[in-house]
């Protein structure tokens, strides 16, 4: 199975039919969003029947929760709570549903994913530094954990020793006793981002080569289990 995993979307439909395509290109079997389908952009509307038809798993964003009234805004920026506002006025009951519905992290075998980070899902904190990725090593057991949020491609790992190293965005391997933390960036910087790693080792027999372009990862997956979808 091959995999395709998109962050940030923020009403932008044209970034995410771009991204889309790439994945089909590319043979994806199944697209994973990591939240925040709505906020900032043109299109909250048409983003969302997009990502309802697109994604087989999708996560709950800051942005998401916002519009369909499941937080408030007293801590977005003037420009984040303005959008809000309008896109509120813009989504009707089955858009504000479906987002209602989001699950704030979803996990399966030996991955897990979430918008923020995963020592307090509904918090949406940023994991941008090393103190905030030991935290969310220790908060859940699997192996490879996806983010977004902060809009910035990185990958978190953590060693045997304990050591955690931010990576760079550049091609890297999957080293066995290591875990990782993945953030794919922002669909929206689609022509900015564009780097590979390749997984030698994923859950108990599976092969994972990943390939990071236009804010997406995309993946080869045979998982030993399944996944149960």
């Amino acid at each position: 199975m091959r995999l395709a995993v998109i962050s940030d979307i923020h009403a932008n439909d044209v970034a995410l039919r771009a991204a889309l395509h790439d994945a089909v290109q590319c043979g994806v079997d199944v697209c994973a969003s990591l939240g925040d389908i709505v906020g900032y952009g043109p299109s909250p509307v048409k983003s969302v029947h997009l990502a309802h038809d697109s994604f087989t798993v999708s996560v709950l964003g800051n942005h998401d929760a916002a519009v369909c009234g499941l937080r408030g805004i007293s801590d977005f920026s003037d420009y984040a709570a303005e959008a809000v506002r309008v896109q509120r006025r813009q989504l009707g009951v089955v858009e504000r549903t479906y987002l209602k519905l989001l699950p704030l992290v979803w996990n399966e075998g030996d991955v897990a994913m979430t918008h923020g980070d995963f020592t307090a899902p509904g918090e949406f904190r940023y994991i941008d530094d090393e103190r905030a990725a030991a935290a969310n090593f220790a908060a859940r057991p699997e192996r490879i954990m996806f983010v977004g949020h902060t809009h910035q491609p990185c990958v978190w790992m953590l060693d045997e020793m304990g050591l955690v190293t931010m990576l760079p965005a550049a091609d890297f391997k999957l080293l066995p006793n290591r875990r990782y933390i993945i953030n794919p960036g922002t669909v929206l910087a689609l022509f900015l981002l564009c780097f590979g790693a390749y997984f030698s080792k994923f859950a108990q027999r599976c092969q994972l080569r990943m390939q990071l372009s236009r804010g997406m990862i995309f993946g080869n997956v045979q998982l030993s289990r399944g996944w149960n979808l």
